[in-house]
């Protein structure tokens, strides 16, 4: 130890003060505690993942919802009208599909002049209108449609699906039942034939199916 001190005669030793060894020590458990959080906010992530994930520039991005209000009469592309069997009262007329070609305008309700309606201008553009529609024969002179209708404009629709609601007030027909189960029904104020109607839409689609119990 001699040699030891004899060696540090001439070196000036510093020793800490008290109050950098605090700081000092603070900032140990300073880094310890960010550590320790660091390490339990990967572990909640990991186990969090499937409910957000980070996307693009550190944004949260929640899993995608299925489409709102999809025409549910569309599949792969495809739009597909209603089988026999699905159109309403078919325990009652027995309904066979006749075509997939018999068409009229939105506004127009019922068969044969059987319900007063307004066409559109016949310079009105169409093009943004996709139609489908099939026919079906019931037992004796009944008849039913189902008609779909997509649209580029939800505008467009909106103003057809209000022109559809006027022509069925027009004729007569009162609502029976609520939300997805409501249809309309009585006789046609002008032919006098029983007809039932329901109604299906979308923000840019319009469903319509029509049974009238005689053709005229």
């Amino acid at each position: 130890m001699a040699e030891v001190e004899e060696v540090l005669d001439d070196v000036a030793i510093r020793m800490p003060s008290a109050a950098e060894i605090r700081a000092r020590g603070s900032r140990r458990r300073a880094r310890r505690r960010l550590s320790a959080v660091t390490a339990v906010a990967a572990v909640v992530i990991a186990g969090g993942s499937w409910v957000l994930q980070p996307g693009p520039g550190g944004d949260e991005v929640r899993p995608a919802a299925p489409p709102a209000e999809a025409n549910p009469y569309k599949k792969n592309g495809v739009v597909e009208t209603m089988d026999g069997r699905d159109v309403p009262l078919f325990g009652t007329y027995h309904w066979k599909k006749d075509s997939d070609a018999f068409f009229d305008a939105l506004p127009l309700v019922g068969f044969s002049d059987a319900c007063p309606y307004t066409l559109p201008p016949p310079n009105v553009e169409m093009i943004e209108q996709f139609r489908y529609s099939a026919a079906y024969d019931g037992t004796g002179t009944a008849l039913a449609r189902h008609r779909v209708i997509e649209y580029d404009d939800a505008d467009q629709a909106a103003e057809d699906l209000a022109a559809l609601r006027d022509s069925i007030a027009a004729c007569g027909l009162k609502q029976y039942g609520e939300g997805k189960d409501a249809y309309y029904a009585g006789n046609a104020s002008k032919g006098g034939q029983w007809l039932r109607v329901s109604v299906e839409h979308g923000r840019t689609w319009t469903s319509v199916v029509e049974v009238q119990s005689t053709w005229e």
